[in-house]
């Protein structure tokens, strides 16, 4: 397949002599740091780039989590056979423990796309990979409405609807069948390759390592006592359900529990929820409708010549409200923190969610600051 290799790289202006590694996650951070920018797979050029240093970083905190570091600063100039000869040889058997760790674990990745795919070349390991990191985690899914096909080396694993298990131990356990499968066939590979080349015997030390070491990260035995990350490193899926249950209170006069200043992801704050589920695509062919969730925080609901935008920075216009606990459904409000000038009302773009899933988009005017049902309503579509 034609495939072109991009990376973004933080260069150290004051040591210009420093290495740069590009190898088969670079396309992957890319493409990570993209959406994180704020672009979608479907916005064909439209969308400015602008990546941040912030969002890059964050891009390859993502893309390490998900391949425990494989890859990392690895320096192998490619994967041909004679290469592999060289970087696997007994000359080079007993490389400092964890660069030896990291080779192998990295050239597992390949040998374990190989057991499975073995008419399908490595670039189109890289391919999908960056395919299946545009969310930022090796799930085996996409993006919602991403078009791109994606081959995935991870069984589909189950989305966090419920936001009760918005912790670290209940989305751990919610993934870990899913991870612990594709450990268990990581290390397999990762042994396979080892024993290829004869390391039990030629480097037992090393070897004992990589059978010992883990393959994904470890539950903690008990929840922080704060809001906190709920990421696991490996395979699964770690994005929090879209909602809240740790409070009934309403705010600004809402008819429904709320919560209010809900921001992008590129900004961390765990105890606001999260829009992880929604970033992504959305299409109402029966009337033309196109609704945009972006990263950073826009929202832009679309149809002909009518272009809706708002943006989740922080405000109290920018809230959710829990509609039904129980069947996971809630209206998502964004609007600028100030009524439209000259009137009493605020610009809404509204959002109706159940399990993580976009059902409809309004665009329209109210004079409160967390509605229900807008007051008047310029624009509506249907995603269910």
């Amino acid at each position: 397949m034609n495939f072109t290799w991009r990376a973004l790289v933080k260069v150290d202006v004051s040591n210009l002599t420093q290495a740069i590694f590009i190898n088969p996650s670079s396309e992957a951070i890319y493409q990570r740091a993209l959406v994180r920018s704020g672009q979608l797979p479907t916005d064909e050029n439209q969308y400015p780039m602008l990546i941040t240093a912030n969002q890059l970083d964050l891009a390859t905190g993502d893309v390490d989590a998900a391949l425990l570091s494989a890859f990392k600063n690895l320096d192998i100039p490619n994967v041909e056979a004679t290469t592999l000869f060289h970087v696997f040889s007994p000359q080079d058997a007993h490389l400092k423990t964890a660069l030896y760790a990291n080779t192998y674990l990295s050239f597992g990745y390949l040998r374990q796309w190989a057991n499975t795919y073995p008419d399908n070349s490595f670039v189109e390991f890289a391919h999908n990979l960056a395919i299946d990191l545009r969310d930022g985690y090796l799930d085996g899914k996409t993006l919602r409405g991403d078009p791109a096909p994606l081959t995935s080396l991870v069984a589909t694993t189950p989305e966090n609807i419920d936001p009760a298990k918005n912790t670290i131990i209940g989305i751990g356990t919610t993934q870990k069948n899913a991870r612990e499968q594709y450990a268990a066939s990581l290390k397999q590979a990762v042994l396979e390759l080892a024993d290829s080349f004869n390391q039990s015997s030629t480097n037992p030390k090393n070897y004992s390592n990589l059978q010992q070491r883990t393959y994904a990260g470890v539950m903690p035995i008990a929840d922080p006592s704060t809001p906190s990350s709920v990421r696991l490193n490996g395979a699964g899926d770690y994005r929090r359900a879209v909602g809240f249950a740790d409070t009934s209170a309403t705010c600004n006069g809402s008819i429904y529990p709320c919560k209010q200043g809900l921001i992008g992801i590129n900004l961390i704050n765990h105890s606001l929820p999260t829009i992880e589920y929604l970033i992504g695509h959305y299409l109402d062919s029966t009337q033309n409708c196109q609704l945009n969730v972006r990263a950073d925080g826009w929202i832009e609901l679309i149809k002909d010549n009518q272009k809706f935008r708002s943006k989740l920075d922080g405000d109290s216009t920018d809230n959710l409200l829990r509609v039904n606990k129980a069947d996971h459904e809630y209206l998502l409000n964004s609007s600028s923190p100030e009524p439209k000038q000259g009137e009493l009302q605020y610009e809404f773009v509204q959002l109706h969610l159940k399990e993580n899933q976009v059902l409809s988009a309004s665009a329209g005017l109210d004079s409160r600051k967390a509605p229900d049902q807008l007051q008047s309503t310029q624009l509506q579509c249907n995603f269910s």
